[in-house]
Protein backbone atom coordinates (compact mmCIF):
# COMPACT_ATOMS: atom_id res chain seq x y z
CA UNK A 1 0.00 0.00 0.00
CA UNK A 2 2.78 2.44 0.85
CA UNK A 3 4.52 1.67 -2.46
CA UNK A 4 1.30 2.24 -4.42
CA UNK A 5 0.65 5.55 -2.68
CA UNK A 6 4.20 6.71 -3.44
CA UNK A 7 3.83 5.86 -7.13
CA UNK A 8 0.48 7.61 -7.26
CA UNK A 9 1.84 10.74 -5.61
CA UNK A 10 4.85 11.02 -7.91
CA UNK A 11 2.74 10.33 -10.98
CA UNK A 12 0.32 13.06 -9.90
CA UNK A 13 3.18 15.48 -9.22
CA UNK A 14 4.65 15.01 -12.69
CA UNK A 15 1.28 15.15 -14.39
CA UNK A 16 0.58 18.41 -12.57
CA UNK A 17 3.54 19.93 -14.39
CA UNK A 18 2.44 18.66 -17.79
CA UNK A 19 1.21 22.13 -18.73
CA UNK A 20 4.86 23.15 -19.07
CA UNK A 21 6.40 22.85 -22.57
CA UNK A 22 7.36 19.25 -23.36
CA UNK A 23 10.90 20.31 -24.29
CA UNK A 24 11.50 21.96 -20.91
CA UNK A 25 14.29 20.50 -18.80
CA UNK A 26 12.81 21.58 -15.46
CA UNK A 27 9.30 21.26 -14.12
CA UNK A 28 9.00 23.70 -11.25
CA UNK A 29 6.94 22.90 -8.16
CA UNK A 30 5.17 25.90 -6.67
CA UNK A 31 4.13 24.60 -3.25
CA UNK A 32 5.08 21.67 -0.99
CA UNK A 33 1.84 19.75 -1.36
CA UNK A 34 1.22 16.09 -0.54
CA UNK A 35 2.40 14.85 -3.94
CA UNK A 36 5.74 16.62 -3.50
CA UNK A 37 6.41 15.61 0.11
CA UNK A 38 5.34 11.97 -0.34
CA UNK A 39 7.52 11.58 -3.44
CA UNK A 40 10.71 12.99 -1.93
CA UNK A 41 13.06 12.29 0.97
CA UNK A 42 13.68 14.95 3.63
CA UNK A 43 17.27 15.65 4.72
CA UNK A 44 17.09 16.01 8.52
CA UNK A 45 18.85 18.83 10.37
CA UNK A 46 20.05 17.03 13.50
CA UNK A 47 22.97 19.17 14.69
CA UNK A 48 22.75 21.17 17.92
CA UNK A 49 21.21 24.63 17.92
CA UNK A 50 23.64 27.29 16.61
CA UNK A 51 26.15 24.64 15.48
CA UNK A 52 27.93 25.18 12.16
CA UNK A 53 27.54 22.38 9.62
CA UNK A 54 29.16 21.62 6.28
CA UNK A 55 26.54 19.13 5.10
CA UNK A 56 23.31 17.30 5.89
CA UNK A 57 22.58 13.63 5.24
CA UNK A 58 20.02 10.91 5.78
CA UNK A 59 22.65 8.19 5.53
CA UNK A 60 21.87 7.53 1.87
CA UNK A 61 22.26 10.92 0.26
CA UNK A 62 24.41 13.88 1.34
CA UNK A 63 24.16 17.55 0.41
CA UNK A 64 27.45 19.43 0.99
CA UNK A 65 27.61 23.21 1.37
CA UNK A 66 30.24 25.55 -0.07
CA UNK A 67 30.25 27.47 3.24
CA UNK A 68 29.46 26.50 6.81
CA UNK A 69 25.80 27.07 7.64
CA UNK A 70 24.48 27.75 11.13
CA UNK A 71 21.63 25.70 12.53
CA UNK A 72 18.70 27.58 14.04
CA UNK A 73 15.07 26.98 14.89
CA UNK A 74 12.13 29.29 14.14
CA UNK A 75 11.26 31.36 16.13
CA UNK A 76 14.08 30.86 18.69
CA UNK A 77 17.11 31.94 16.66
CA UNK A 78 15.49 32.84 13.34
CA UNK A 79 12.61 35.26 13.68
CA UNK A 80 9.98 33.87 11.29
CA UNK A 81 9.42 31.65 8.28
CA UNK A 82 6.05 31.35 6.57
CA UNK A 83 2.78 29.44 6.66
CA UNK A 84 1.36 26.47 4.74
CA UNK A 85 0.55 25.99 1.92
CA UNK A 86 3.47 28.18 0.82
CA UNK A 87 5.82 26.19 3.08
CA UNK A 88 5.63 22.85 4.89
CA UNK A 89 5.95 24.10 8.44
CA UNK A 90 5.83 27.52 10.10
CA UNK A 91 8.55 26.63 12.64
CA UNK A 92 11.23 24.58 10.85
CA UNK A 93 14.88 24.09 11.69
CA UNK A 94 16.79 26.28 9.27
CA UNK A 95 20.35 26.64 7.97
CA UNK A 96 21.67 30.21 7.86
CA UNK A 97 24.27 31.38 5.34
CA UNK A 98 27.14 33.59 6.64
CA UNK A 99 26.26 36.48 4.31
CA UNK A 100 29.69 38.06 4.78
CA UNK A 101 31.98 36.66 2.06
CA UNK A 102 29.54 35.84 -0.70
CA UNK A 103 25.91 36.08 -1.78
CA UNK A 104 26.32 32.63 -3.36
CA UNK A 105 25.75 29.25 -1.72
CA UNK A 106 26.54 26.08 -3.68
CA UNK A 107 25.10 22.72 -2.61
CA UNK A 108 26.78 19.65 -4.11
CA UNK A 109 25.10 16.23 -4.11
CA UNK A 110 26.71 12.89 -3.28
CA UNK A 111 24.80 11.31 -6.17
CA UNK A 112 22.62 12.68 -8.97
CA UNK A 113 18.95 13.39 -8.35
CA UNK A 114 15.96 13.97 -10.58
CA UNK A 115 14.17 16.27 -8.14
CA UNK A 116 15.48 18.71 -5.56
CA UNK A 117 13.81 21.40 -3.50
CA UNK A 118 14.28 23.65 -0.53
CA UNK A 119 12.55 26.58 1.13
CA UNK A 120 14.39 29.89 1.41
CA UNK A 121 14.00 33.42 2.70
CA UNK A 122 16.28 36.46 3.19
CA UNK A 123 17.33 37.80 6.57
CA UNK A 124 16.19 41.36 5.83
CA UNK A 125 12.57 42.28 6.61
CA UNK A 126 11.37 42.80 3.08
CA UNK A 127 11.27 41.22 -0.38
CA UNK A 128 14.57 40.19 -1.95
CA UNK A 129 15.06 38.44 -5.30
CA UNK A 130 16.62 34.98 -5.01
CA UNK A 131 17.69 32.59 -7.77
CA UNK A 132 18.27 28.84 -7.58
CA UNK A 133 20.33 27.40 -10.45
CA UNK A 134 20.34 23.67 -11.24
CA UNK A 135 23.44 21.98 -12.68
CA UNK A 136 24.46 18.75 -14.34
CA UNK A 137 28.21 18.90 -13.87
CA UNK A 138 29.24 22.35 -15.10
CA UNK A 139 26.13 22.76 -17.27
CA UNK A 140 23.32 25.01 -16.04
CA UNK A 141 20.12 23.12 -16.88
CA UNK A 142 17.67 25.72 -15.59
CA UNK A 143 16.80 28.11 -12.80
CA UNK A 144 14.02 29.33 -10.52
CA UNK A 145 13.70 33.05 -9.72
CA UNK A 146 11.41 34.11 -6.87
CA UNK A 147 11.13 37.03 -4.44
CA UNK A 148 10.58 35.73 -0.90
CA UNK A 149 9.94 38.21 1.89
CA UNK A 150 11.97 38.26 5.11
CA UNK A 151 8.78 39.09 7.01
CA UNK A 152 7.39 35.54 7.24
CA UNK A 153 7.46 35.06 3.47
CA UNK A 154 9.64 32.00 2.78
CA UNK A 155 9.00 30.27 -0.57
CA UNK A 156 9.67 26.87 -2.11
CA UNK A 157 12.42 26.56 -4.73
CA UNK A 158 11.92 23.07 -6.19
CA UNK A 159 11.96 21.35 -9.57
CA UNK A 160 12.17 17.96 -11.23
CA UNK A 161 14.48 17.49 -14.19
CA UNK A 162 14.71 15.19 -17.18
CA UNK A 163 18.50 15.56 -16.86
CA UNK A 164 20.18 14.39 -13.61
CA UNK A 165 20.94 17.21 -11.17
CA UNK A 166 24.37 17.08 -9.51
CA UNK A 167 24.40 20.44 -7.69
CA UNK A 168 22.52 23.69 -7.23
CA UNK A 169 23.45 27.18 -6.18
CA UNK A 170 21.46 30.00 -4.61
CA UNK A 171 22.12 33.69 -5.09
CA UNK A 172 20.40 36.65 -3.50
CA UNK A 173 20.27 40.38 -4.11
CA UNK A 174 20.16 42.41 -0.91
CA UNK A 175 17.40 44.93 -0.41
CA UNK A 176 19.13 48.35 -0.43
CA UNK A 177 17.20 49.29 2.72
CA UNK A 178 18.63 46.29 4.60
CA UNK A 179 22.14 45.40 5.73
CA UNK A 180 23.78 42.13 4.77
CA UNK A 181 23.01 39.40 2.28
CA UNK A 182 22.53 36.39 4.52
CA UNK A 183 19.55 34.10 4.09
CA UNK A 184 18.23 30.80 5.41
CA UNK A 185 17.15 27.55 3.81
CA UNK A 186 15.03 24.74 5.21
CA UNK A 187 13.24 21.49 4.33
CA UNK A 188 15.81 20.18 1.83
CA UNK A 189 14.20 17.38 -0.18
CA UNK A 190 15.35 15.10 -3.00
CA UNK A 191 14.34 12.15 -5.19
CA UNK A 192 17.06 9.84 -6.48
CA UNK A 193 15.08 8.02 -9.15
CA UNK A 194 12.19 9.28 -11.24
CA UNK A 195 11.38 7.78 -14.67
CA UNK A 196 10.82 10.03 -17.67
CA UNK A 197 7.38 11.75 -17.63
CA UNK A 198 6.10 9.59 -20.52
CA UNK A 199 7.08 6.48 -18.56
CA UNK A 200 5.15 7.70 -15.53
CA UNK A 201 2.10 8.44 -17.67
CA UNK A 202 2.18 4.93 -19.14
CA UNK A 203 2.80 3.37 -15.73
CA UNK A 204 0.05 5.41 -14.10
CA UNK A 205 -2.41 4.46 -16.84
CA UNK A 206 -1.46 0.79 -16.55
CA UNK A 207 -1.99 0.75 -12.80
CA UNK A 208 -5.17 2.79 -12.92
CA UNK A 209 -3.42 5.49 -10.89
CA UNK A 210 -4.46 8.41 -13.10
CA UNK A 211 -8.16 7.89 -12.50
CA UNK A 212 -7.57 7.12 -8.81
CA UNK A 213 -5.50 10.26 -8.26
CA UNK A 214 -8.17 12.43 -9.86
CA UNK A 215 -10.62 11.28 -7.24
CA UNK A 216 -8.22 11.92 -4.41
CA UNK A 217 -7.53 15.49 -3.37
CA UNK A 218 -3.80 16.19 -3.09
CA UNK A 219 -2.43 19.35 -1.42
Amino acid sequence: MRRTNRLASLATLILAGAAAPLHATLLTIAQPGAAYTSSTNLLPVTAAELANVSSVTDGIFTATFSELLQVATVPDNWFSWGSPPAVENATPRVLISPGTTSTLLTITFSQPVTLFGLEAMPDGFGPEPMTENFYNGANNIGSIQLTPDGSAGALLFAASSTIPITSIDITTTANPLENGTDFAVAELRYALVAPEPNTWIALAAGLGIIGWSRRRKLG
